[in-house]
């Protein structure tokens, strides 16, 4: 992967809602967090993700058609993760209730976090970016978190797909 992508999205440039597109840059330690696996009820939090490469897929949801079919390609494609060893979790805007339901439509079983108010998402700068779809609300961001808990990738897709094998190519090789 070529490393040099991995700044985008990590400007200092402060959007018209106020959120500073700066809050996770690259090198910088990512935020401890607690959440539910809505699909299994399981914890997910940054104690049973330590030791792990984390590549974290933010997007508005269920209300998103393009997030759910690009959710949809990553869960396919979840073996060129793995076999660059990588985790993906998935943190929408959706409510646990609508984010489960939007999960059986599209058959998928990744891990999925449900962030309502937008905590987490702002918490990891996923919001502000390229599109701009308001306060504590997702961009279709990727944020790459490696075994120390160090951001090494943060990238903003305004056009709101890209290919997993194409995300790969993007993301720094981590062990």
């Amino acid at each position: 992967g070529n490393s040099s992508n991995g700044t985008t999205g990590a400007s200092t440039s402060t959007v018209p809602n106020g959120v500073s597109a700066s809050t996770l840059p690259v090198g910088s330690t990512a935020p401890g967090f607690s959440g539910t696996d809505v699909f299994t009820g399981k914890t997910i939090d940054t104690s049973t993700l330590k030791g792990q490469n984390v590549l974290y897929f933010f997007s508005s949801g269920t209300t998103c058609q393009a997030c759910m079919v690009q959710a949809q390609s990553l869960q396919q494609d979840r073996s060129l993760f793995a076999k660059d060893h990588m985790t993906l979790v998935m943190v929408t805007n959706d409510s646990a209730s609508a984010l489960v339901a939007g999960a059986h439509a599209y058959k998928l079983t990744l891990p999925m976090l449900a962030d309502p108010t937008g905590s987490l998402t702002t918490r990891f700068g996923a919001v502000g970016g390229g599109m701009n779809m308001g306060a504590n609300m997702a961009d279709h961001s990727f944020i790459l978190v490696d075994q120390t808990g160090t951001v090494v990738f943060h990238q903003d897709f305004p056009g709101m797909w890209i290919t997993p094998a194409a995300l790969i190519n993007k993301l720094p090789k981590v062990a």
